[in-house]
């Protein structure tokens, strides 16, 4: 087999023509959702869906709404149809997912709130990017919202102090007053566990998406295969869908398994390759502020390397990069780039935030009395991103 097309196999966002899995999760949502708008009605209350990371809910869900979106719009006026990845937010709070939702209906601006007309959006504190959902859908719009990884949002919030069940129950209150239907998506099963009763009380559709098997990451390995190589190889297919079967059980890890594979003739060099290159994908799917971010976290590990060289008295020296050295680091780098930097407490979010995806280690510790504690930072796959440093 060669590869002609290797966005099938690498590229999450890449949508493949044809589902041939989950049989059961698609006739719920078909039933659930698309058929209520196909008869010109609003599906009831909001979906939860959960299952493990690679079990095919996102794409399962965004290829069966877009099957039928042409069909939707016809049937249902001023319909409009949002995703938004809580993974692709500058920080997953439950403001930044607003305005998220928000700059995907530009297109009813200008919009009046607070007594106040508004032709452009900004990020506010004030609830402001609510008001403008609310002012839009007050206007007739029928909307179907899908928050992927709202796990990530409920995190978040609960670290700020806040109830990371806030937006689970502000767009399930939405619901009473105006024509939105929501799908929230999470990788986190315990999510729903100890999801309070007054919102699963506002949730009346779950569904979940089980672990796949040897049989289903073979069928989805050779449909994939039509749309990214020259001919289809059986026995490298199945060799591939044997080896996820008995680790990650992940479509998403049995397509980039089988690109390495194809790319490198051995699967343990294509195992060595998905560890690479799973560090530089999440590198790539982050927005431009987490990139600053790292880059000033391994600027600042190269000055501390310096440092410790040096003969100084030891109490000048630490053994980890402080939060306060990353961010002088990084609103240098901000200065360079003529950009203007972010608060700290913006920062130590995003630094949360890179800490989730599992690129940093980020803790609290106890540096002395009369010191109190200070943020210290851990640099996870180090050597890997040193080497990708200059791509970022």
């Amino acid at each position: 087999m060669k590869i002609v097309n290797y966005a099938p196999l690498l590229n999450d966002d890449w949508l493949c023509p044809e589902i041939v899995d989950r049989e059961k999760q698609r006739k719920e949502l078909y039933e659930c959702i698309i058929k209520p708008y196909l008869d010109g009605n609003h599906p009831p209350g909001c979906m939860y869906i959960t299952g493990m990371s690679g079990s095919g809910k996102t794409f399962v869900v965004r290829r069966m709404i877009e099957n039928y979106l042409n069909d939707i719009k016809k049937r249902v006026p001023k319909f409009e149809y949002v995703y938004i990845s809580s993974k692709k937010l500058q920080t997953p709070s439950i403001n930044s997912l607003f305005h998220s939702i928000d700059s995907c209906l530009l297109h009813y601006f200008p919009v009046t709130v607070y007594g106040r007309k508004i032709t452009y959006l900004k990020h506010w504190r004030d609830g402001t990017c609510l008001e403008i959902l609310k002012e839009i859908l007050g206007r007739e719009i029928c909307l179907l919202l899908v928050v992927d990884e709202i796990d990530r949002v409920v995190k978040y919030e609960n670290k700020k102090g806040n109830s990371g069940y806030d937006l689970m129950y502000l767009l399930s209150d939405l619901r009473n007053e105006y024509n939105i239907f929501t799908i929230f998506i999470s990788n986190n099963r315990e999510l729903s566990e100890n999801m309070p009763l007054e919102v699963k009380s506002r949730i009346p559709l779950f569904i979940n998406f089980s672990l796949y098997s040897l049989s289903d990451l073979y069928s989805i390995l050779k449909t994939t295969a039509k749309y990214a190589v020259d001919e289809v190889d059986d026995d490298a297919l199945l060799k591939v869908a044997k080896e996820i079967a008995e680790t990650t059980c992940s479509a998403r890890d049995a397509k980039r398994l089988l690109y390495y594979y194809l790319t490198t003739n051995s699967i343990e060099e294509a195992w060595a390759k998905m560890d690479i290159n799973g560090v530089k994908d999440d590198l790539l799917n982050l927005n431009h502020q987490q990139k600053l971010v790292i880059k000033a976290i391994i600027v600042a590990e190269r000055y501390l390397e310096k440092l410790k060289k040096r003969n100084i008295p030891k109490r000048y020296k630490k053994d980890f990069v402080s939060s306060r050295d990353a961010y002088k680091a990084y609103c240098e780098l901000c200065k360079i780039g003529g950009i203007e930097p972010r608060a700290m407490r913006t920062f130590r979010a995003i630094l949360n935030g890179l800490k989730d995806i599992g690129l940093i280690q980020y803790n609290r510790i106890y540096v002395g009395k009369g010191r109190g504690s200070i943020g210290a930072i851990g640099v996870e796959n180090k050597d890997i991103l040193e080497g990708l440093i200059k791509d970022l």
